[in-house]
């Protein structure tokens, strides 16, 4: 997963891919494109055909090169904004559309963070 990592980290800095922007602590913006945690990969990328394609060729490249498939059949894409965009840019991908909020390592995204019924998942997991 290192060689994906370092496949995205290089996607990003060639400005293939825009990444999630945002500012942390010490007041530096930073940019995300990838989360990786054990075999579940979260992807972060602009709305945008061009992105899209670079972020396929980046997981086609991962495949040829280290031999792991992915299943895109079982992958999804959601959509910040971009709803008129999201089933031409699926396609491009291979994969499914779903919508937020949903849930991502058993944590809530999308959803309203103040809803507190959100978290009643994550509190019953915590307390078992």
């Amino acid at each position: 997963m290192e060689v994906l990592s370092q496949m995205f980290k290089t996607t990003v800095r060639s400005g293939w891919i825009k990444g999630f922007k945002m500012e942390g602590h010490s007041g530096n913006n930073i940019e995300i494109s990838h989360s990786l945690y054990a075999d579940d990969t979260l992807l972060m990328c602009e709305a945008d055909r061009n992105q899209v394609l670079h972020l396929s060729v980046v997981l086609f490249a991962f495949e040829a090169v280290i031999g792991l498939k992915i299943n895109l059949a079982k992958s999804s894409m959601f959509s910040l904004n971009a709803d008129s965009d999201i089933n031409m840019l699926a396609d491009i991908m291979g994969c499914k559309v779903e919508k937020f909020p949903t849930t991502y390592l058993g944590l809530p995204l999308g959803a309203k963070f103040k809803d507190k019924s959100v978290w009643n998942g994550v509190i019953d997991k915590c307390e078992k």
